[in-house]
């Protein structure tokens, strides 16, 4: 039996010992004359995967699955050779391919395109950088710093001593950075970023998102419930008024707006203590989410207002509405108040955020925030004779409205079809006709024709 016991403590201990990670906790650059290591400690074993992109050469993904990031981005000098920034981000557990909680998406900037090799042990991730063009300025051979080395530079305690206690070279102390969530860089915007009008600032959609604004802030027609401990008549479901107050017996009038739910307790609880009760126990819970809200309006799911609950971001609110609908164009617009009054909008290209995943377009929405996702500009066309389906179809504006596709929305050619085909056309008052041959169009001896609005697609019948 004792045997047992000890088999099983042995089995759990093992078990202890590989427990999976829930955040990242700090990152670690390990200079070397042939590049850079960057260390990503968690809390527990991590699990990793790099995303491909269409163009790698600048960028290095990694999303670290099932863990919190509360690290922020990172600016290096601007002196760095190669390594522009280190942008971190953490997305719900629907981004999670796994669904094992977030994930932590932690892209590396380059300034030019240099080898990498990413390696995981234990609770940590190495992410080897190595520089051909210092390697190539060098007189001697470099190797570059292993797991193994990062691992020992980590265990120099707390930076200051080497291997066998000596104090460590400056020049090594200066290169060395520990970044801990309170010491890393804030915000970052993209590139080509369009704010009307011109003279609003960047500031305005992209900034820095802390603790701070973490907790629900109460403000107009919000509706809280008021508990007192064995203090029954004092418990009240109230709607915080016009003025951002509410009113209790035996408290008064006090101040809800702008209060977390736990200051809105604690004032209450004071103003009893001082009365009528030794040690009051409140507590409050919030019932309705009214004053801090986001609008979404045009080609969603379910277009409609949304409690902003904590930090939410463009893609969770895109998420709560439904995703869009099969007419969204290709903008989506955010709408934000200035500090003067203006209406201030942001254009955000659905295709970087949707398509490319680029995070840096999901930005923090902000209370009375009005998001559009206006439908895709469409022209009109009719589509007559040997089609499975005829009839008047809608095609997207441009160079998108084309013939093949007015064909194929239309069900592809029956078996009577012939490859000649006439448009019908309105131009200046007076109809023309185009002649095109499907054939032509297929085997590549012709452009595809553009569709205007209006236009009469004839598919004429074949007799042989």
């Amino acid at each position: 039996m004792s045997t047992l016991l000890v088999l099983s403590f042995a089995i759990s201990y093992a078990l202890g010992l590989q427990e999976t990670a829930s955040k990242l906790e700090t990152l670690t650059f390990l200079p070397s004359e042939a590049g850079l290591v960057a260390v990503l400690a968690a809390d527990g074993v991590v699990d990793y995967r790099i995303v491909q992109e269409q163009h790698p050469e600048r960028r290095v993904i990694l999303d670290v699955l099932g863990v919190a990031n509360p690290l922020r981005h990172y600016y290096p000098s601007e002196s760095h050779p190669f390594l522009e920034r280190v942008l971190m981000y953490e997305y719900p557990e629907a981004a999670n391919p796994n669904g094992t909680g977030p994930l932590a998406r932690v892209i590396f900037e380059l300034k030019r395109e240099v080898d990498y090799s990413v390696s995981q042990k234990g609770h940590e991730l190495y992410v080897t950088f190595t520089d051909h063009a210092l390697l190539a300025e060098s007189d001697h051979d470099i190797v570059p710093p292993t797991p193994e080395h990062a691992m020992a530079s980590e265990s120099r305690g707390d930076g200051e001593n080497g291997e066998n206690g000596d104090p460590l070279p400056e020049s090594d102390l200066a290169a060395t950075e520990t970044l801990a969530v309170e010491e890393v860089a804030d915000s970052i915007v993209p590139s080509n970023v369009s704010i009307e009008p011109d003279d609003v600032p960047l500031s305005l959609f992209f900034h820095a998102s802390t603790a701070d604004n973490m907790d629900y802030r109460l403000g107009r027609e919000d509706v809280i419930e008021i508990r007192v401990f064995e203090l029954d008549q004092l418990n009240r479901t109230v709607r915080i008024s016009g003025d951002g107050s509410i009113e209790l017996p035996l408290v008064g009038r006090l101040r809800a707006s702008d209060m977390t739910a736990e200051e809105v307790a604690e004032e209450v609880a004071s103003r009893l203590r001082d009365r009528y009760v030794q040690n009051p126990q409140v507590s409050i819970f919030i019932l309705e989410f009214n004053s801090r809200k986001v609008s979404f309006l045009g080609a969603v799911q379910m277009p409609a207002s949304y409690a902003l609950v904590g930090q939410r971001r463009l893609l969770e609110i895109l998420a709560d509405a439904g995703s869009l609908t099969s007419a969204a164009g290709q903008t989506l617009y955010i709408f934000r108040q200035t500090e003067d009054g203006r209406s201030a909008r942001l254009t955000v290209p659905l295709d970087q955020l949707l398509l490319h995943g680029d995070p840096r377009w999901n930005v923090v929405l902000m209370p009375g925030d009005v998001i559009s996702v206006p439908p895709e500009a469409a022209i009109a066309i009719s589509l007559l004779g040997a089609l499975n389906s005829p009839g008047v179809h809608k095609l997207p504006v441009g160079d998108r409205a084309t013939l093949l596709k007015a064909i194929a929305l239309a069900g592809g050619l029956n078996e009577r079809a012939s490859k000649k085909i006439r448009i019908r056309r309105l131009e200046n008052g007076k109809e023309i006709v185009i002649k095109v041959n499907l054939g032509d169009i297929l085997s590549g001896k012709a452009p595809d024709l553009i569709l205007q609005e209006g236009d009469v697609v004839v598919v004429n019948e074949s007799f042989f």
